[in-house]
C-alpha cells in the first residue's frame, strides 16, 4: 500500500508488507504491560503465528531485528491491539480503513478538498503540545494519544485531515478534553467513596399528617423529636469525616421534623415579640 498508516496522529513504519510493533506500541500509549516482547511471548500469539505462517500467500508473519524493533503482518497488528485493549483495536480499524481509502484515491487528493491547511496543523499541533506539558514528563505521550483519540472519535478523522469549518471547534476540544479514562485515573475528588456508615432512624413519623409538610407541635413532642434531632446530630458529629449513608425515608423524616421547629419556633417568636410590644406600649400610657 503506498498510503500511510497513522494511529492517533502516530505514524506507523512499514517495512516488507509488515507494520512496526515498535510504533503500535508508542502509539497505544507505551505502558510497560503492553511492551511489543510480551505480546510475542503469549501462547496465543506462538499458536497464531503458526497458522498465519501456514498459508501459502505468506512467507514470515513476523521479523525482529535486534536494536530495530519488531515487524508484524496486519493479522498480528489486529490481534495486538484486541490484546491492549477494546479502545484501541477499534482505533486500530479504523486507522487501516481510512489507509485503504486514501490508498484508492488519486495520489494528488485528499480526503477534503477543504482540509485545513499546514499552519493550521502546526496550531492545532502547538496547542495539543501546550496541553500534555502540565503533566509529569512520563504522562505527556499517554495525554497526546488519549486526547487525539477523542480528536479523532469526534470528527471522524485525523488531524491533518480536519475540515477548515472545524478548526476553532477542534481547538476547544483539545484544551478541553478530560484526561480521566484507560490511561491517566480520575481525581481523588471526583471519585465515589464507599459509606462508612448507615444512619438510620429512631423512628418515623409515617403516622402523622403530612398533608401540609409540618407536624403539629403535639405530634412533634409525641414523636420525641426533641431526643431525635438531639440524637441525629451527636450521631452525625460523632462521625464527622466519613461518608455516610442515610437509609430510605430518613432524608424526608429529619426534613419534616425540622421544617416544623423552624415553622413553630418562628410562629412562637412572632407571638412572643408581639406581647412584648403590647406591653410596652402599655407601660407607655
Amino acid at each position: 500500500m503506498s498510503a500511510q498508516l497513522t494511529i492517533l496522529s502516530k505514524d506507523i513504519r512499514i517495512q516488507d508488507g509488515l507494520y512496526s510493533l515498535n510504533d503500535l506500541h508508542k502509539a497505544s500509549g507505551g505502558l510497560d504491560k503492553s511492551r511489543p516482547a510480551k505480546f510475542i511471548r503469549l501462547d496465543q500469539t506462538k499458536e497464531l503465528i503458526s497458522e498465519i505462517a501456514g498459508c501459502p500467500d505468506m512467507d514470515n508473519p513476523v521479523k525482529s531485528v535486534r536494536g530495530i524493533g519488531t515487524w508484524v503482518c496486519k493479522e498480528l497488528v489486529y490481534a495486538y491491539a484486541m490484546w491492549i485493549s477494546p479502545k484501541f483495536h477499534l482505533q486500530v480499524i479504523r486507522a487501516f480503513d481510512q489507509m485503504v481509502m486514501q490508498d484508492q484515491q488519486p495520489a494528488n487528493t485528499k480526503l477534503h478538498s477543504d482540509t485545513i491547511d499546514a499552519d493550521q496543523q502546526a496550531m492545532l499541533l502547538e496547542v495539543l503540545n501546550h496541553r500534555a506539558a502540565g503533566e509529569l514528563p512520563e504522562l505527556q505521550q499517554v495525554v497526546k494519544n488519549i486526547i487525539t483519540g477523542q480528536f479523532e472519535q469526534t470528527f471522524g478523522c485525523t488531524l491533518d485531515q480536519l475540515p477548515k469549518d472545524k478548526h476553532a471547534e477542534a481547538i476547544r476540544l483539545i484544551l478541553n478534553a478530560p484526561l480521566e479514562g484507560d490511561y491517566l485515573p480520575a481525581d481523588e475528588k471526583t471519585k465515589q467513596a464507599a459509606p462508612q456508615a448507615v444512619f438510620k432512624a429512631k423512628r418515623t413519623p409515617s403516622d402523622f399528617d403530612r398533608r401540609h409538610g409540618l407536624l403539629s407541635p403535639e405530634q412533634m413532642f409525641d414523636c420525641g423529636w426533641r431526643v431525635d434531632l438531639l440524637w441525629a446530630v451527636k450521631w452525625l458529629k460523632e462521625h464527622e469525616g466519613q461518608t455516610v449513608k442515610l437509609e430510605p425515608g430518613v432524608s424526608d423524616q429529619l426534613v419534616l421534623e425540622l421544617n416544623s421547629i423552624l415553622h413553630w419556633y418562628e410562629s412562637y417568636r412572632n407571638k412572643l415579640m408581639d406581647i412584648q410590644r403590647i406591653a410596652g406600649m402599655g407601660r407607655l400610657q
